[in-house]
């Protein structure tokens, strides 16, 4: 999905692997961060594997791609500005599953 319709650019925050935007959501005016990238693998599967396990009151609010590259749009918080550092503690912390219970063998 192409989030430029979606969202505005206001200014760029970080530049490097990910370039990091303050932006506003276009229908609401509500304020968001832009995380885009092209060359990280890594990011974008944890992107991945985050939506997979993703809570009810999750910060990610949209992934798509924005002039050729992949954006994640998440809430305009401080602790998200480093999206790959929050996607990896994230993972890391999300509940893990209970294993399913054995069948009982009867003698």
């Amino acid at each position: 999905m192409d989030l430029a319709g979606k969202y505005d650019k206001t200014n760029l925050l970080g530049d490097g692997e990910v370039q990091v935007w303050r932006g506003r959501e276009r229908s609401r005016g509500t304020p968001v961060l832009l995380h885009t990238f092209t060359g990280s693998p890594k990011l974008l599967l944890l992107a991945t594997q985050y939506l997979l396990k993703k809570p009810a009151s999750s910060p990610l609010l949209d992934i798509g791609e924005w002039e050729g590259a992949t954006c994640l749009v998440t809430v305009s918080e401080l602790d998200l500005l480093d999206v790959k550092a929050w996607l990896e503690t994230a993972i890391a912390s999300s509940p893990v599953p209970a294993p399913e219970p054995q069948p009982v063998n009867p003698r």
